[in-house]
């Protein structure tokens, strides 16, 4: 006994039209269960709580800004 979901439903079936030919592809083809709703099932919180020792150093965040405004001929 299990639950199925029907990947069709009146509520999606009007936007397919709007679906890209490989999205079209890439949903047909798709035959295991919806990891992002079995997730929102199971899912539990850490009882961790990040706190200011969690945050990354700040040479990180300036690398990652240095390479973010760089352009593709940099």
């Amino acid at each position: 006994m299990g639950i199925f979901l029907s990947s069709t439903s009146p509520s999606t079936e009007h936007r397919d039209d709007k679906l890209t030919e490989e999205q079209r592809q890439m949903y047909a083809v798709e035959k295991l269960d919806n990891f992002r709703w079995i997730s929102k099932i199971i899912a539990t919180y850490s009882p961790y709580t990040l706190t200011t020792a969690d945050r990354a150093p700040v040479s990180l965040y300036q690398t990652l800004a240095d390479l973010g405004e760089q352009t593709p001929d940099s």
